[in-house]
């Protein structure tokens, strides 16, 4: 199984965004936990953001900005995962039957289809359906079925923010013991460094879990999200103008204890955790859509005075 992780800052005053994904910054070495927390498959396009804006122009971060910088911090060169497209199925202009056994009403044929269900956010699920029949005076008669396979097509996810909520909100109560572990470890590691603990903010805790919703949905795992505006989108869609912010995700982590470690091991992921001017975190969890995708996380960093 392979794991990703990646970590982004702001300061809202302002945004940093920094890539723990292929290569450590300034071409130090790749930790081991990076690495193995790397997904492969993601091609990556290079994108140059400046280490800090203002969150309130995080929107438009492609426009120019009147604002000015609260840090006079070099610029720093990342790479973006691009959107990985799921792979399109076929579906056969004939069906192919197949002779299978032999009964006292006659002969079982089996035929293939392919069963398209719509799911959620215009995802849909592909399921590779064996049927069963036989042929009784000149009729066929389904005698059974089994699903073979499926397969996720998110092509044309689409989603806004008060779309995610509904789930966000049952994810917040579903995973609720997860969120309170996220929550002590992270507490734990500052602790040991004297860094005062991170209170936990329902509303960023509900917008975590509809970020971590639209990632494990969308197929998405970068600070980009879906539509191609950055992470710190998000913050505005909620309705937060200023502060300082932050954003840790993590990909198919089975529990707060593996993904949080990861985090801990991660040079950019850690800077997060433990800066001590981050005083509130929201916790999100959603579970992928396809069973084998298992759990994606968000961690959102915030500073209220």
């Amino acid at each position: 199984m392979k794991f990703r992780i990646i970590a982004a800052a702001v300061l809202v005053a302002a945004v940093s965004l920094f890539g723990a994904c292929a290569k450590k910054d300034n071409g130090a070495e790749t930790t081991k936990a990076e690495t193995t927390a790397l997904l492969t498959q993601s091609t990556t396009v290079p994108t140059t953001v400046p280490s800090t804006i203002f969150l309130t122009d995080a929107a438009t971060l492609a426009e120019p900005s009147t604002m000015q910088a609260t840090s006079t911090t070099a610029p720093l060169t990342t790479k973006a995962p691009a959107v990985t497209k799921a792979p399109t199925t076929r579906v056969p202009s004939t069906t192919k039957v197949s002779d299978i056994a032999t009964t006292a009403k006659g002969r079982v044929y089996k035929d293939s289809q392919i069963e398209v269900v719509e799911l959620r956010y215009g995802v849909v699920e592909h399921r590779y359906k064996t049927v069963y029949y036989q042929m009784i005076d000149g009729e066929r008669v389904d005698v059974g079925y089994e699903y073979t396979g499926s397969f996720i097509n998110r092509r044309n996810y689409s989603a806004t923010y008060e779309d995610l909520l509904p789930a966000a909100r049952e994810n917040r109560e579903k995973y609720s013991d997860y969120i309170e572990e996220n929550l002590r470890i992270i507490n734990s590691y500052r602790a040991a460094k004297g860094i005062a603990p991170l209170r936990l903010n329902e509303k960023m805790t509900v917008m975590a879990c509809a970020r971590a919703e639209e990632i494990a949905w969308s197929g998405e795992h970068s600070h980009r999200r879906p539509d191609g505006s950055t992470c710190f989108t998000i913050f505005k869609d909620a309705g937060y103008e200023t502060g300082m912010a932050g954003e840790n995700l993590g990909y198919v982590f089975d529990n707060p204890e593996d993904v949080c470690l990861a985090w801990k091991e991660s040079r950019t992921h850690y800077k997060n955790l433990m800066n001590p001017d981050f005083t509130e975190i929201g916790i999100g969890v959603a579970a992928d859509p396809d069973e084998r995708g298992k759990l994606c996380w968000a961690n959102h960093f915030i500073t209220i005075e």
